[in-house]
């Protein structure tokens, strides 16, 4: 026995100290970078202050750490339909994420299109163009309590059903986004908030969404635990369609409301790129590389759009 352990100490040794075996020398190949800047903002039918972000890529060939940049003096501009709008600088300190705001107030983006400009000296023009599309017309829902049960990670959860139907508009592309949440009653907090020694009484309203789940075979949960399902029309284009949602609902007690938004093609591909990479995160060291949708044109990053309608279910 003694002499077999010792026979593979030494094919161990030896195998270990051979690295011309062991290691394996991947040239790499310098295809050159080029300074782009990186555009994200999100816009909806309601937002009166649009807040952008403008930063610029990193040349991880040599660069000493990966946080992105905020870049100023960048000249923004959004453009709703015809018509012209200059950003300016939000103050140092008042956002870590933003660094230009569009004032639009009461100016309607939807069924217009939708274009967000950059410029600056050392970087190419980036721009983006979207369209926002009118909502398609909801018409109905139903709730069944405690429809069916799943197992999850060996865990039997009751899971209630929504069933949906919309009238989907035949004359484009249309993109979905559902999500369930739930609003709890009204409670009552008192503290000392300026702490100088006066109580002072909050009212506040917990909400939060449900975690969901959906057999439909248009639907696509978002993150390991959906609490956002996502459609298209691509297979049911102009027709009235009816879904169903599993929706695991904690308070009984609790008003339910069906979150509707109409979201445009660009923030779909995007969600969409966004659960490929929650889903590689599962392979770890073996994942293949997932690159997150974008739609700017000489730079990267996302313009996205979208229209939210709340829904009261009745259980």
């Amino acid at each position: 026995m003694k002499t077999n352990i010792y026979i593979l100490l030494a094919v161990l040794i030896t195998l270990c100290s051979c690295q011309d075996y062991l290691t394996k020398e991947i040239p790499f190949e310098d295809v050159g970078f080029e300074p782009l800047l990186v555009i994200n903002s999100n816009i909806n039918s309601e937002t009166q202050m649009l807040d952008v972000s403008v930063s610029n890529n990193i040349n991880f060939a040599n660069a000493s750490s990966a946080q992105y940049t905020l870049v100023d003096n960048v000249e923004v501009s959004l453009t709703i339909g015809n018509e012209s709008f200059q950003a300016e600088t939000i103050p140092s300190g008042e956002s870590d994420l933003y660094n230009y705001r569009v004032d639009i107030s009461g100016v309607e983006i939807i069924n217009q299109n939708l274009r967000l400009e950059a410029k600056h000296p050392d970087f190419p023009v980036a721009s983006s163009e979207i369209f926002l599309p009118k909502a398609s017309e909801y018409e109905s829902q139903a709730f069944e309590a405690d429809a069916t049960t799943k197992v999850i990670f060996g865990y039997t959860e009751v899971y209630d059903k929504i069933t949906a139907t919309f009238q989907d508009d035949p004359d484009q592309e249309n993109y979905y986004s559902f999500k369930i949440l739930q609003v709890g009653e009204p409670d009552t907090a008192i503290y000392d908030a300026d702490n100088d020694g006066q109580l002072d009484t909050f009212i506040f309203q917990n909400s939060y969404f449900s975690e969901l789940a959906t057999d439909d075979p248009n639907g696509l949960g978002v993150g390991q635990f959906p609490n956002e399902i996502l459609f298209s029309d691509k297979n049911f284009n102009g027709q009235s369609y009816s879904f169903e949602i599993l929706a695991l609902i904690w308070g009984q007690d609790e008003d339910i409301v069906l979150q509707y938004e109409n979201i445009s093609e660009s923030d779909f591909f995007f969600r969409q790129s966004y659960v490929n990479y929650l889903n590689a995160q599962d392979f770890g060291f073996f994942a293949e590389p997932v690159t997150l949708y974008s739609n700017i044109d000489q730079g990267l990053g996302v313009f996205r759009a979208f229209d939210r309608q709340q829904i009261p279910i009745e259980q």
